[in-house]
């Protein structure tokens, strides 16, 4: 009788640190937006990481590659350009407009749903396999070296989050109060923001998407009076909390099968996602109205 299942111990730390990540990042860029609907999937990041993962997949066939290691190297190739370019200030950070993210998110992801629908429609009637998985994301495919990766980006995410959220104290009180007192408030924005794309993406290349979680647990955490009195415990205690929440759904669908197959987390946060933040914000208006 096996005692240790590997598989299963690091699906389930994965699944941990894919919840941390994006739980972690919705708080960031819900602060830096200063918009309660920023999150990894509403910005346009997983859709991004969809579009260059099969950008990756399809190089990889033609070069009998691992299609997965060739989106992860073209993802950071891509990245470090983008920090290149803003280290040789090709771009300024004082016209770094957070705000405008959301809406070019909103762009992308409409760009990339329709061009993974086209291409979805093109391949199968060619007879071509195509990677539908990806829309819902799973951790089903757990292996040694997503495993390591992701370990190194769960202490990147666990070290700059830290840092970044104790700064970001000041700026919930007011971004010129943050000023006054000599915080660089854009570069702090930019630095959330490019966090927040790195490993957030790096989720989603491994393991697809996972619609609405990076929304939703903020709003969540926000529900306890302990998170929501600080965001630097809703960065790091919250989002640790939400990791162990992400992997207790994750092992759920990974022990309870339905039909004699496994249901994907990412299509179970697509459904209970908007339910549950319909309920936070109902739940939300009746306290207001309480109170008056």
């Amino acid at each position: 009788m096996e005692i240790f299942d590997w598989y299963q111990f690091s699906r389930a730390l994965v699944a941990f640190v894919g919840g941390f990540v994006l739980s972690s990042n919705g708080s960031l860029v819900q602060l830096i937006t200063q918009n309660p609907l920023a999150a990894p999937s509403t910005l346009g990041i997983q859709a991004l990481a969809i579009f260059i993962l099969l950008i990756g997949h399809f190089a990889a066939k033609m070069w009998s590659l691992d299609g997965t290691l060739c989106s992860l190297l073209l993802f950071n190739l891509l990245f470090f350009i983008l920090i290149f370019t803003f280290l040789r200030k090709k771009i300024r950070v004082k016209t770094f407009e957070v705000k405008n993210i959301i809406l070019i998110g909103l762009s992308v992801n409409l760009v990339v749903a329709s061009f993974y629908s086209l291409i979805q429609f093109v391949l199968l009637n060619l007879g071509i396999s195509f990677p539908t998985e990806l829309w819902f994301g799973n951790f089903r495919y757990v292996t040694n070296f997503n495993f390591f990766y992701l370990s190194l980006v769960f202490m990147l995410q666990l070290a700059l989050a830290w840092g970044i959220s104790k700064k970001l104290r000041l700026q919930v009180i007011g971004r010129e109060y943050a000023r006054g007192l000599g915080i660089e408030v854009e570069k702090l924005e930019l630095q959330s923001f490019l966090l927040a794309m790195y490993t957030s993406a790096i989720v989603t290349l491994f393991f697809g998407v996972f619609s609405f979680a990076g929304l939703i647990f903020p709003h969540f955490l926000r529900s306890f009076a302990f998170f929501r009195a600080d965001i630097h415990r809703e960065v790091l205690g919250g989002g640790l909390l939400s990791g162990l929440v992400f992997c207790l759904f994750d092992q759920a669908c990974y022990l309870i099968p339905v039909q004699g197959a496994e249901l994907p987390l990412g299509m179970l946060t697509s459904i209970l996602g908007p339910l549950l933040f319909i309920g936070i914000l109902l739940s939300r208006s009746e306290s207001i109205k309480r109170l008056y």
